[in-house]
Order: C-alpha cells, then structure tokens, then sequence
C-alpha cells in the first residue's frame, strides 16, 4: 500500500527538478550575452578616437596641432586604462578564486590585494597624469570646458547611467557635491 505512494512521491520530485532544470536554461538562453562584434567594438574604442571623442574635441573647439596633441594623449591613456582594467579583471578572478578554495592562501590573498591596490593606484595617477598633460594643451578657456566634461562624465559614472540626468538620487536642483570635477 506504501509503495503506490512512495513511486507517485519519487515522479513527482523527478518531474519538479525536470521543470526546475528546464526554467533555469530557459533563463540562461535569455540572459544577454555581448557578441563578437560587441566586444570588438569596445576593444577599438581604446584605439580609435571614436564618436565620444570627437564630440569632446568639437566642444573644445580644439583645432590643428592642440587636437592631434589631445586626441594623442588621450589614446595614450585609453590604451592604458584598457590593459590596467584588464589586468585588474584578471587579478580579481584570481582573488575569487582563492577565496573560494578548499584550502585559501592567506598569503597569496595579501599578495592579490597588494596587487589590486596597486592597480587601481596606477589607474588612478594614468588618469591624474592625463588630466594634467591635457591641461598643458589646452588654453585657459578649453581647460574650464575640459573640467566641466570630466565632471559630467564622473556625476554620470556615479549615478551608474549612460544618459539619464536625474539618476542616482539627485534632484537637477541639488547642487554638485564639493570636489574637483572629477
């Protein structure tokens, strides 16, 4: 008399996993994935000017010798940015994955952070030592402009958003907090 039961129990718990498994690569099959072409239009951003580029320069007004000096420098940086960011990732991953070992390294750990604060400390000064080198291009005019984008682009960055002007949990009438624009 058990046994009905006990086979209708062990059908049912097989058809939920089914159903489970199913839901879970359904969702998976949906979840965006960047292609190709994606990624390697992110990867000529680095090494091409691009559209944001040359929207920066037209609003600099910056012409002649002072454009190519700038959008030189600039690529200097981005080129950069680019490996420190991914050595960054790289370093990260190896982090989360010693955390997450049988046995963690408490040293190799140190070692990662050390690393990871150094990283970010040189992403850091190659932004600084860019800000300043561009600032030597540009005249007293263009550099208050220059600033002014560089503080749009970090109230950006910081509301997480790529265009809406009331994210983050400002209102347009609070001002910008106290700071550098960047």
């Amino acid at each position: 008399m058990k046994k009905p039961w006990l086979i209708i129990a062990l059908l049912l718990s097989v058809g939920i996993n089914v159903g489970v498994l199913a839901t879970l690569g359904i969702a998976r099959s949906r979840s965006p994935r960047p292609d190709r072409a994606q990624h390697e239009r992110f990867e000529r951003g680095a090494r091409e000017p691009g559209a944001m580029m040359e929207r920066i320069v037209r609003g600099l007004e910056l012409e002649g010798e002072a454009r190519d000096s700038f959008v030189e420098q600039h690529q200097r940086f981005f080129e950069t940015m680019m490996s420190t960011r991914q050595e960054m990732m790289r370093n990260r991953h190896e982090l989360r994955s010693e955390i997450g070992s049988q046995e963690p390294d408490r040293e190799r750990i140190d070692e990662l952070l050390a690393a990871s604060a150094r990283l970010q400390a040189d992403l850091d000064r190659a932004f600084v030592d860019n800000v300043l080198a561009t600032r030597e291009i540009l005249t007293p005019r263009q550099q208050r402009a220059y600033l002014g984008i560089l503080g749009r682009l970090r109230d950006r960055g910081e509301r997480g958003d790529r265009g809406d002007r009331n994210g983050g949990g400002r209102s347009p009438r609070q001002p910008r907090p106290d700071g550098p624009p960047f």
